[in-house]
């Protein structure tokens, strides 16, 4: 398959399971999504994800609502793999018509019972054709689709004429993919493939830099209109970040431990590991 994003050629790429736009870089993966295999969920520590993940997301999704506040400041929102729901509720409390869907049966429960809209199902396969929406988000979800091509293509069939599309994505130019990479040209396989979510029921099956994705977006007519940075490895929970894979060794969990905090104070002068991109139609002011 040609890249995505410029159409160049995809070539072989460190490891078996990977390929390479050889024009512009642009990653992606053949790992196999196994989002409703019990089996693989059962390797996820769900209770230490939760704590492991939740500050940092809140944080993430706060400052992520106050960028969205000056490019839509209302309206229908769709988050798109919304999980929890923590991202639906306090888009709600933001003022949006805020709901959610959710693939993995266990996550849509768990955000029901908390009270979230949520509906359970596919983007956009349950969808109904006519239904439109002022925000599309994906927040950390992007990445593990399939076929990026068609969700884009979907976002701009289910958008509003003036609807904005909101993608919070990890980046392959951060410091601690750029890190796993080089470690994995070594032999040291490890960081690259938790960087991949290999051997996960969700894994990444695409890797962008932020120019790749505007540069993706552009092709199927979306103009970026907002970008900031996020928060993506706080020391506070960090340990349980690392130890919600059982299957994760302990050894490596502590060497990663100690090398972020180690790194922490020198990240403010690289670029962010995670960014948020906000998109509107091209030529729409």
């Amino acid at each position: 398959m040609p890249c995505p994003v410029c159409h160049g050629q995809m070539v072989p790429y460190v490891a078996p399971w990977l390929r390479r736009c050889s024009a512009c870089g642009f990653l992606s993966s053949s790992l196999v999504p196994a989002v409703l295999d019990e089996g693989m969920m059962e390797q996820i520590d769900e209770p230490t994800r939760l704590r492991a993940l939740k500050d940092l997301r809140h944080q993430n999704f706060r400052q992520i609502l106050g960028l969205l506040k000056s490019a839509r400041p209302y309206g229908r929102l769709l988050d798109i793999g919304c999980a929890h729901g923590w991202f639906v509720q306090m888009a709600s409390e933001a003022g949006y018509q805020a709901e959610g869907i959710e693939p993995d049966p266990h996550m849509f429960e768990i955000a029901k019972q908390a009270g979230v809209k949520v509906r359970s199902g596919f983007f956009p396969q349950d969808l109904q054709r006519d239904e439109r929406f002022d925000v599309i988000a994906f927040n950390d979800v992007f990445e593990h689709l399939p076929d990026i091509e068609g969700a884009i293509d979907a976002c701009a069939q289910h958008l509003s004429s003036d609807g904005v599309l909101l993608i919070n994505i990890p980046s392959s130019s951060g410091p601690f993919y750029r890190a796993a990479s080089a470690l994995m040209r070594v032999g040291i396989a490890g960081p690259f493939e938790r960087m991949w979510q290999k051997n996960f029921a969700s894994p990444h099956l695409s890797y962008f830099n932020p120019k790749q994705l505007q540069a993706f977006a552009a092709r199927h007519g979306f103009a970026e209109v907002a970008m900031a940075p996020l928060g993506s490895a706080p020391v506070s929970g960090l340990w349980q970040r690392l130890r919600y894979d059982r299957s994760a060794g302990l050894i490596a969990s502590i060497f990663t431990w100690c090398a972020v905090v180690a790194a922490t104070p020198l990240l403010r002068v690289f670029p962010s590991d995670t960014n948020v991109h906000i998109f509107n139609r091209l030529g729409r002011q």
